[in-house]
């Protein structure tokens, strides 16, 4: 058993409380930081991931990758399987350039996103855990000086790639060597909601590239999920990339705010990939905080084998149920949004 990860990728995320160490982004659990960019790919807790490796034992902190196995999807350490035979040291980046973003998400806080900050005293009020803050202070030169005719994949994520000075400053710059424009693969996260025409510019100088939208819902529900966003501007937008020569897929964050709009959402873009991804934090808004019955219909009603295992993994929570319910009240509030009528699944009775 390998993961292509352990040994050819780096995750570079800055935050308040140093570097975080982890083999990728679909890591739960763990909260291991340390000081410096050159220290990652060698710190002992990825040399102990990669022992259990070794021995066959599956690292719960990649149950992630564990649950799609489990139904016979094929999870990003398969997908990347096939690399491992010809790759050579670090080649893949997943880069996460600070907070700044447009959106205020209700799954995502003032960690994550700028524009929360608005309403920093909800999040803390509700919000038990606030880790460590995104910070821009990345060691640039370190990345500059390591993935120029390297590099054979590069995923920028944020807050808000077409919001991020330095992202943008950092892609011109590799869009200089002629082996990166034909090899390496540009990956873009984005809420789909913000349009860089100097982005798409540099990004057109790379032959392959990907951008990847994120989506929770349909129509209203992703309007309340995803806040402030506009649906139609993001349908919009959405089209016009899928018109590039970019791939296009959409990322999901699977969670008591959406699990019943899911199926809806899987047929409205039956045509383009999409990808599942179970919510870790905040807890309060985990499925386990739905009613028993709204678990049931999902289960009986859904036509993915993914959304079936996460119900499988159901564990009410009645305190949670109460903190999530007062939670999206004070939002409401706040916001001028009305979650009792657009996500009535989260109020509905056990």
């Amino acid at each position: 058993m390998d993961c292509y990860f352990l040994n050819h990728h780096l995750y570079v995320e800055h935050t308040t409380n140093g570097y975080s160490v982890k083999p990728c982004c679909r890591t739960t659990g763990n909260n291991v930081y340390t000081t410096n960019i050159q220290d990652i790919s060698v710190h002992p807790y990825l040399q102990q991931v990669k022992e259990q490796f070794a021995q066959g034992i599956k690292p719960k902190e990649c149950a992630s990758c564990w649950d799609k196995e489990a139904v016979n999807e094929v999870s990003k350490r398969q997908f990347f399987e096939k690399k491992i035979e010809h790759a050579n040291g670090i080649e893949d980046w997943d880069i996460r350039p600070g907070n700044t973003c447009n959106l205020k998400c209700v799954m995502c806080g003032p960690t994550l996103s700028s524009k929360w900050n608005e309403d920093k005293d909800t999040y803390e009020k509700h919000i038990s855990t606030l880790p460590g803050i995104k910070s821009p202070l990345i060691n640039w030169e370190f990345i500059k000086a390591n993935t120029p005719n390297k590099a054979k994949r590069i995923y920028i994520a944020g807050g808000e790639p077409f919001y991020l000075r330095q992202s943008q400053d950092f892609l011109e710059y590799l869009s200089t060597f002629r082996w990166n424009c034909k090899h390496t693969q540009i990956v873009i996260q984005t809420n789909g909601v913000s349009f860089n025409d100097k982005m798409l510019d540099i990004l057109s100088k790379f032959e392959n590239c990907r951008i990847g939208f994120s989506v929770d819902g349909l129509d209203a529900v992703n309007e309340l999920i995803r806040f402030p966003t506009n649906w139609s501007l993001f349908i919009s937008n959405y089209r016009k990339f899928k018109q590039l020569d970019a791939q296009t897929d959409l990322n999901v964050t699977v969670s008591a705010l959406n699990l019943p709009n899911i199926d809806m959402l899987l047929d409205y873009f039956s045509d383009d990939l999409v990808r599942l991804n179970k919510l870790v934090h905040p807890e309060i808004l985990h499925i386990n905080s739905l009613a028993p019955n709204v678990i049931q219909h999902v289960q009986e009603t859904t036509n993915s084998n993914w959304i079936k295992n996460l119900c499988n993994q159901y564990e009410y929570d009645a305190d949670n149920r109460i903190r999530m319910q007062l939670y999206l009240d004070e939002l409401d509030l706040r916001r001028k949004t009305n979650s009792k009528q657009i996500l009535p699944w989260c109020w509905y009775e056990t």
